[in-house]
């Protein structure tokens, strides 16, 4: 069985226009310039500190220690509060709409997004499109997680690979820890990427997660575009054709393992790698359609 070929799935936002977005949409907090470093002692006063007492010496140390993490704990808690008082806007309000049609612009102007709708092996799927407006209310994503304080997205699914592409844009309602994305977050965008992949892979078309594991491998910054790629475990590749498939099995029609991937777009340029933020594996189970019901009902 081999891998999907890395070069597989575009991804190429120019560098200069990633930097500069990413800047515009952080925090001045992170900004904070560092202090001069202190100069060094003289040789007199050095010679008088080691000829200090034993517990004078550890009565300062305590001191300077206590005063130090007090200083540093009321800086943390005031940056804390000052990202918080930050307005996040109500969905549907004037604010919002503004501001998504400017995250719209930026989609649009993406590379990798218009590759993919140049690209007739790649469908843009419109998530919930199949939902009422209440019930859009009552589902996560399109529901509490809906506007600009959550995500905006756009998403891409290829047949041929059985494999999904969303890029995706955190909004400054997605934070758990200052300008970092809350990793509940991170983990309700990957099951709902593998969760399709399964689901378009089972001849039921509907799947539901048994067990999902995701390693956060480096911080996720809200204020900019991401990517996630997530694909089945099992796939098999026909280079020759450029198509891929499954095992036609029975266990493979009730159960997958299928993978993931949260890649950093700020890295990307004609001699950079690629930089893994998040990594997701999880387990699904074919779900019928007389079973969905009940358990709506």
């Amino acid at each position: 069985m081999r891998a999907i070929p890395r070069r597989q799935f575009l991804r190429a936002i120019p560098r200069t226009f990633v930097r500069r977005q990413h800047h515009q949409h952080h925090k001045t907090y992170f900004q904070t310039p560092t202090q001069a470093p202190v100069a060094a002692a003289s040789e007199a006063a050095q010679s008088t500190g080691r000829a200090r007492s034993w517990w004078s010496w550890l009565s300062s140390t305590v001191v300077a220690t206590t005063t130090g993490a007090a200083l540093g704990l009321g800086g943390a808690l005031a940056l804390i509060t000052w990202d918080y008082l930050q307005e996040v806007y109500e969905v549907g309000s004037d604010e919002d709409l503004d501001m998504l049609e400017s995250i719209e612009e930026i989609f649009n102007d993406h590379i990798g997004v218009i590759q993919l709708r140049e690209n007739p092996d790649y469908q843009e799927i419109q998530p919930y499109w199949h939902l009422s407006p209440d019930e859009q209310k009552h589902s996560m994503i399109p529901g509490p997680l809906n506007g600009t304080r959550g995500i905006v997205w756009k998403m891409f699914w290829n047949e041929k690979l059985k494999s999904i592409t969303i890029f995706v844009f955190f909004g400054n309602g997605s934070e758990g820890w200052p300008d970092v994305v809350h990793g509940g977050m991170l983990s309700t965008v990957l099951d709902e990427a593998l969760g399709r992949v399964a689901a378009n892979t089972f001849p039921a078309n509907m799947a539901t997660n048994s067990r999902l594991d995701i390693a956060f491998v480096k911080p996720v910054r809200p204020g900019t575009i991401y990517q996630i790629r997530a694909h089945p475990d099992d796939l098999i590749l026909d280079m020759k054709n450029g198509i891929a498939s499954v095992p036609d099995t029975e266990e493979r029609k009730r159960e997958a393992t299928i993978l993931g991937v949260l890649l950093d777009e700020a890295v990307d340029g004609p001699n950079s790698q690629e930089t893994t933020l998040v990594e997701a594996k999880g387990t699904y189970v074919a779900v019928s359609a007389e079973t969905n019901n009940a358990t709506a009902e």
